[in-house]
C-alpha cells in the first residue's frame, strides 16, 4: 500500500478511513 499511496497519495486518507483489510497485488512483467 506503501508503494499505492507514492503514486496517488490520496490512498493514504482512505487507509485511515477503513479499518479493513487491503489487499494489494503487484504484477511484474514475464522475463524473456
Amino acid at each position: 500500500f506503501r508503494r499505492a499511496v507514492e503514486v496517488f497519495p490520496p490512498y493514504a486518507q482512505y487507509q485511515k478511513k477503513t479499518t479493513r483489510e487491503l489487499p494489494v497485488i503487484a504484477l511484474e512483467r514475464p522475463a524473456k
